[in-house]
């Protein structure tokens, strides 16, 4: 038992809590070690360039431009035009005899180049006429070439038009100790900065425009097989004389956003590869890591190239960032060979991308290196350089009996903070590379943000979907944020603050508790450690693959069940408890990104060149959390593991599945309940005196009396959006009937028709909408006008200064001013108040004979109400007709469609999607305004799934004009 509390303490400690973003939780069976281990994502190592236009006289001539100056005058001319540099290319391949052939292979795991014997390369050379000894394979060993780049000796009239970097700053540092008149001046200005690479191949179009930060940091083309890197025995980030830092070589993908940069987080294994592993001193100086010198080799993949990039006596220097990230750079001796390895392995293709001429690169970085001499030759075989890179964080799981991070008997991490070390891991981050030569998908901007956080609703309806409704959610959540109006669009805005992750871990071990009880686990767990399983691996293992699908909506990778199951045993074993293990673990994934963030991952859109279009499993968690307001359910999932859900018919056929089953009636009540702002009657209260009929169950009724006139309007009876401002058709229990002064008989919910000349009609004459855009003892024709513009027509009322004052308004005993309305009008003497009030008052006055409870009433202090206004230039008389203005007024219809679709994408509106919006009203109108119609318009319109650069209008947070909600 007191191994069993020990545990249960450091779940429970609030340093441990806070996973740095509330990633994984990985168990250490350590006491806190005395240091930290630490990491950065490099998303990008390249060869860097500044912004100087002096630096080259011109670009360094492409392959192309020198073969077209050995053509004849005549051809040369026909050529001149940049739109036939295509027809040129393939004009050179054919005299100068280039090959291209396929293999009949394919590219292995992870950016792997196919395996091919020297049978097989004997083979493709005769078949292709190739020399004996000539052309290499290339395309990860699909295609097997011989060009220019593969055999750069064969073309030696290529060797010109090299243009050398002539200016005098450059990124490095000072490598030999030495300052000479050649040596370049650091953009720091340190002086004596060695960089040969740069002045060889700075001029190429590549270097210019790929290894320009402004676009370098922003791309990433490595992702098959990045780097990582671990900087461990941290004490202080200030300054620590002494830390050392491990390169590893990675064995599995990085995963990218939908704007091409490494998902924060994301666990990667070690290759157990020693030429790709290093470890070196280093120090911590002013918050700049530099190490010592090192040889470093690092794994070279991307589209076309399976290489590696070879530099000796390296050195790192980096400024460690408090959130999380790093930037910096690698300085010290390429190998020529790596070098020309890469060209090679480039081919013409990746040449004639890059516009450059390899065998001219090669001999200038040949002719320009300066280091490692070789005393056979007499030829140097390295040159100086300097890399520049910046990091992304994610988890490092190293191969078996690699040392552990930070000391801990398994692999930790511990937070970068200065308030103490954490009992869980910190960083270890993924390096990928940016080969100068690469080329990069010219993509539309996506700066969409990636994650989108549950809802509280989403979470307990995840929750009870996976587990079963009978397991409990006790605790507290942070609340949601609204933003441009709908809670949904807040989601993508939300963080996870370090109090929210101690909320979210509560809630965590209290379900993971209840699923691993004896009274659960039969049925939630399934299994138990046996003779045929004696450690219980098989069963925790089988039991996080299926969970894990469901909480992360899509299959676990091998890195993290391996990993899921490993802790559990481990805890387990400490505890002296099995199920108590499953817990833990399942604790720890219940409070990880995965779980309580809609991640959205992308892929190349294949309708759309340029553009990034959501994966499968994205498409699946999208759907389903915009029609059912919860996780996808098996099926779902199997549609996007088969991939019938990338088919347009496969997602039609399960668009309506899910439209068809009675859960989509709690998507339709989600959205609702977000459109219109009802969570706030929850808690709603009102003045007991003024109102001693507004009971504290009225606000929850009414909310609840609002979505079901929805769903009987517009899912039962499949009715006209519009008609829910006029229905007269009302559900009714006895706990909202005093408040409607009608007799009713039944004991729960019913549906009450309203007379033909009834006062109240439609959604404006709900106690839903009247008492919530009310004062506690008194009415606002300013809040409920304001709400009708904002929620309903979508428009944004300005927020009124802090120095209005509204004195006239509140004070309701004047017996000069009786009515709200004479009171309204004093107060619109003042004309910069006017100008806003005329916006919302009309719409407002209209809805007076309804108290601030939502009473019907005639007279206010002995005087009769006066209902009648002009809105937007038409006569209203009373609410109901202004129920009737708004069903007949396209602006309400268009607002509802916009707020659809940013609900359903779970963002504010993009640059572009008012094109959308005006597509899918359109749609809408042809329906006859039916929400069926309407949702399934929006899943199946081609924006739905595309990635898009957000335009942020100003925000619209819930009662954003506080003034004006306390004082009007």
């Amino acid at each position: 038992m007191a191994g069993r509390r020990n545990m249960q303490r450091v779940l429970t400690a609030r340093s441990s809590r806070i996973l740095l973003a509330g990633v994984a939780f990985m168990l250490v069976a350590a006491s806190p070690p005395p240091s930290r281990t630490a990491g950065y994502v490099l998303a990008n190592i390249y060869v860097a360039s500044l912004d100087d236009d002096k630096a080259c006289r011109n670009l360094s001539l492409s392959a192309t431009d020198i073969f077209r100056d050995r053509l004849p005058a005549a051809e040369r001319e026909k050529y001149a035009d940049p739109a036939k540099v295509q027809e040129l290319q393939k004009l050179m391949e054919a005299k100068l005899g280039f090959k291209m052939v396929p293999t009949g292979r394919s590219a292995g795991a992870n950016g792997r180049s196919a395996e091919l014997s020297q049978a097989d390369l004997a083979s493709l050379r005769q078949s292709a006429g190739i020399k004996p000894g000539k052309g290499i394979p290339a395309f990860l060993g699909t295609r097997f070439a011989y060009d220019s780049c593969t055999n750069p000796e064969d073309f030696r009239f290529m060797v010109k038009g090299n243009e050398l970097y002539r200016g005098r700053v450059a990124y490095g540092i000072d490598l030999d100790g030495k300052i000479s008149d050649n040596d370049f001046t650091g953009p720091d200005g340190e002086q004596g900065v060695d960089n040969e690479l740069i002045r060889a191949a700075g001029c190429n179009f590549a270097t210019r425009d790929f290894g320009n930060p402004r676009v370098a940091d922003h791309v990433i083309t490595s992702a098959a097989a990045p780097t990582l890197m671990e900087v461990g025995d941290i004490d202080d980030l200030a300054d620590d004389p002494e830390v050392t830092i491990s390169f590893y070589a990675s064995a599995s993908a990085i995963e990218l956003t939908g704007s091409g940069k490494p998902v924060a987080w994301t666990s990667l294994d070690a290759d157990p590869d020693a030429r790709y592993r290093a470890t070196v001193k280093a120090r911590i100086e002013k918050g700049v890591l530099v190490s010592e010198p090192f040889d470093l080799r690092v794994r070279m993949r991307e589209q076309i190239v399976d290489g590696y990039r070879e530099i000796r006596r390296a050195r790192i220097r980096a400024v460690m960032g408090s959130d999380g990230n790093v930037e910096g750079g690698i300085y010290g001796y390429h190998t020529i060979a790596s070098i020309i390895d890469a060209y090679r392995q480039s081919t013409q293709v990746g040449a004639n991308l890059t516009r450059m001429s390899c065998p001219a690169l090669i001999d200038a970085v040949e002719r320009h290196a300066d280091a490692f001499r070789d005393a056979r030759t007499g030829r140097n075989t390295a040159i100086s350089s300097a890399l520049r890179f910046r990091g992304t964080s994610a988890f490092i799981i190293k191969p078996t009996g690699a040392p552990a991070g930070g000391g801990g008997k398994l692999m930790t991490v511990h937070a970068l903070r200065r308030s103490g070390p954490l009992l869980f891991a910190a960083a270890i981050f993924a390096i990928s590379l940016t080969p100068s030569f690469s080329q990069v998908e010219a993509e539309a901007p996506a700066d969409l943000p990636q994650l989108r956080r549950l809802t509280q609703g989403q979470y307990k309806a995840t929750i009870a979907d996976i587990f079963g409704k009978d397991i409990s959610i006790s605790g507290r959540f942070e609340p949601d944020l609204r933003v441009d109006g709908l809670l949904a669009a807040g989601t993508s805005k939300v963080s996870l603050t370090p109090a929210a992750a101690e909320q979210y871990e509560q809630l965590a071990r209290g379900i993971a508790e209840q699923v691993t009880s004896e009274q659960h686990r039969a049925r939630l767990v399934g299994c138990a450690p046996s003779g045929a399983d004696p450690t219980g691996r098989a069963c925790a293992a089988s039991f996080f693959q299926r969970v894990g699908e469901r909480l992360y909506r899509r299959p676990l990778m091998p890195a993290e069940l391996r990993l899921a199951t490993d802790q559990a045993l481990a805890a387990g074993q400490a505890l002296g408890d099995f199920h108590a293990g499953l817990a833990i673990m399942l604790t720890a994934m219940m409070t990880d990104l995965p779980f309580l963030f809609q991640v959205d991952q992308s892929i190349a859109d294949p309708d759309a060149p340029g553009r990034r279009t959501l994966d499968a499993w994205s498409r699946a968690s999208r759907i389903s959390y915009f029609l059912w307001n919860s996780t996808p359910d098996a099926e779902l999932l199997d549609a996007a593991r088969n991939g019938s859900l990338m088919t347009r018919a496969g997602l039609l056929g399960q668009v309506d599945r899910l439209m068809a089953s009675p859960r989509f009636d709690a998507g339709v009540r989600a959205f609702f309940d977000d459109f219109f702002q009802l969570e706030g009657l929850e808690g709603l209260a009102k003045d007991g005196l003024i109102y001693p009929g507004f009971r504290s169950a009225v606000g929850p009724a009414a909310r609840e009396q609002t979505l079901r006139t929805v769903i009987d309007l517009l899912m039962a009876r499949d009715g006209d959006y519009r008609d829910i401002f006029t229905t007269r058709s009302f559900p009714m229990n006895r706990t909202l009937s005093p408040l409607y002064r009608v007799a009713f008989a039944s004991r729960e919910w019913d549906m009450y028709p309203l007379a033909d000349d009834d006062p109240r009609a439609g959604l404006l004459t709900q106690l839903s909408f009247l008492a919530l855009h009310a004062h506690e003892g008194r009415t606002s024709p300013t809040l409920r006008g304001k709400a009708v513009r904002e929620i309903l027509m979508c428009d944004t009322v300005p927020t009124p200064p802090a120095n209005v004052n509204f004195t006239i308004v509140q004070d309701v005993s004047n017996p000069n001013l009786k009515t709200t309305r004479e009171r309204l009008q004093a107060h619109l003497s003042d004309e910069e108040c006017a100008s806003c009030h005329k916006q919302t008052d009309p719409i407002g006055l209209t809805l007076e004979s309804f108290d601030g409870a939502g009473q019907f009433r005639t007279m206010e202090n002995g005087v009769r109400i006066d209902t009648a206004a002009v809105v937007d230039k038409h006569p209203v008389a009373d609410a109901a007709a202004l129920g009737r203005a708004l069903h007949d007024n396209e602006v309400v219809t268009r607002c509802a469609v916009k707020s659809a679709w940013r609900y359903a994408v779970g963002r504010p509106m993009a640059e572009g999607e008012d094109a959308v919006v005006e597509r899918l009203h359109g749609r809408f109108a042809v329906s006859r305004y039916r929400l069926r119609a309407l949702f399934q318009a929006i899943i199946l319109d081609p924006a739905f799934f595309r990635m898009m650069p957000v335009r942020t209008p100003p925000a619209r947070v819930a009662r954003a004009a506080a003034v004006e909600g306390k004082k009007l």
